[in-house]
């Protein structure tokens, strides 16, 4: 299982550049991408996520451009974008079953897996209720539990703490750094405490250009927690 981001850049119609000959190849584990406000983190989620093209360079799924076969990629991959919009008079369930229809998960494995998801983000009690009815903790939950309805193999997450209690955030951290063995998940976020402890790899990036690329330890985020 690879990913690998090969000289990767993204301009604009106004001809600014949101990222710009960014490369770095990933095997499992969770990469922290860290990085302030418009460091281009969004872009280049979206871009692996395959909703926008690079305008340079390539990416690599198990040594398929995605670009050209989006459709390889697809079926292994879990993303959450920040912010994430929502069908507000949907309810938490039929989220989740929609999810699993758009990944072309069977009914059967789709209700299992719904109800799997349910448990684990504590949100049986929910089930029912729309996600306009939700408080923002609950419904970023139910966003992370639909990026996770196809049990996907590469994980794209942009902010996945905003919103979370200190508890949520814990179960998620605990969560994320299990799934991490044997898959490669990305999280995005401007603050390295949400990270600190389950990266196994870092990667800042600042005005859409990779800074810095190292694995991980504790001692390098504790002086910012």
């Amino acid at each position: 299982m690879k990913l690998q981001i090969q000289h990767v850049g993204k301009r604009f119609k106004d001809n600014t550049w949101g990222v710009r000959d960014f490369s770095l190849e990933l095997t499992p584990g969770l990469l922290g991408l860290l990085g302030p406000k418009e460091a281009g983190k969004t872009t280049l989620l979206r871009m692996l996520a395959t909703i926008t093209k690079p305008t340079t360079g390539t990416i690599k799924w198990n040594g398929e451009d995605i670009e050209k076969n989006p459709f390889d990629l697809r079926p292994d991959l879990g993303y959450l974008p920040q912010g994430f919009g929502v069908f507000p008079n949907l309810t938490v369930n039929d989220f989740l079953r929609q999810a699993a229809a758009v990944k072309g998960m069977s009914a059967k494995t789709a209700e299992q897996k719904t109800e799997e998801l349910l448990q684990q983000f504590d949100l049986t009690h929910q089930r029912n209720k729309a996600l306009s009815e939700l408080s923002a903790g609950e419904r970023q939950l139910a966003g992370l539990a639909q990026a996770l309805i196809n049990n996907p193999q590469l994980l794209v997450l942009d902010e996945p703490a905003a919103g979370l209690n200190k508890k949520e955030r814990e179960n998620l951290n605990k969560l994320l750094s299990d799934l991490s063995k044997d898959r490669i998940i990305i999280m995005a976020t401007s603050d390295p405490c949400h990270i600190d402890g389950i990266a196994t790899e870092i990667a800042v990036i600042i005005k859409g250009e990779l800074q810095r690329h190292s694995l991980s330890s504790e001692k390098q985020l504790v002086q910012y927690c």
